[in-house]
């Protein structure tokens, strides 16, 4: 049997990603799609006691997620001959991904802190903050360019089974649809069976005819 060595737990980062994140947005709390700007005030004070963990929790999500996508790079690239493009773009959608919750949570940090403070954080601002974090959050969105060429790639070669590189697009193509939060919440699902799955097979020689062209 194979002794594991530290490198090869690295596709297990993106199962990290996933709970830290869940653990992040558990801990903010807030599911607000448009909120008034006196309840983002609310919210923004109502998580102060908790906003270092927060930060922590979605930055170290961004960073595991932006490590699972190398380590999905490193699984996809010998399945794919010359280029890798596709390859490369599954890991820039990753970390276009792992940078959203990074930011926006050092957005939910920072307004947090001003809430604590005296005088607290007026309405409006906490209204521009929270759209701020909105909008960061929406970097997620990364994850189409990940899923998507993770989806052309077993569909090309055998680095997954065709069964899951359709799947997998279809979980790309609905997270571009106004059903997306659901979609979302499949493809933490995906990350999560993927890493899972590359952390089994890493180690196995690749055969001839599992290499596209």
């Amino acid at each position: 049997m194979k002794s594991l060595k530290l490198a090869d737990f690295a596709p297990l980062a993106g199962v990290a990603s996933v709970v830290l994140l869940a653990i992040a947005v558990i801990l903010f709390g807030a599911f607000d799609y448009l909120p008034t700007p006196a309840r983002a005030a609310e919210i923004f004070t109502t998580v102060a006691d908790r906003d270092l963990a927060i930060v922590w929790s979605g930055t170290l999500a961004g960073l595991a997620l932006v490590w699972f996508s190398g380590s999905l790079f490193s699984w996809l690239k010998p399945h794919e001959s010359r280029s890798g493009r596709l390859a490369a773009t599954a890991m820039a959608g990753g970390a276009l991904a792992g940078a959203g919750p990074m930011a926006a949570y050092g957005v939910v940090y920072h307004a947090a802190g001003q809430a604590a403070h005296a005088g607290g954080l007026d309405p409006s601002s906490a209204w521009v903050m929270y759209s701020l974090y909105s909008a960061l959050m929406g970097l997620v969105h990364g994850l189409i360019l990940m899923i998507g060429a993770v989806g052309l790639v077993a569909l090309r070669t055998k680095a997954f089974p065709a069964w899951f590189g359709w799947a997998s697009l279809v979980i790309a193509l609905g997270m571009a649809t106004p059903a997306d939060y659901i979609f979302e919440g499949i493809g933490m699902v995906w990350i999560v069976t993927v890493s899972l799955w590359i952390f089994t097979l890493q180690g196995r020689e690749i055969p001839a005819a599992a290499v596209g062209g």
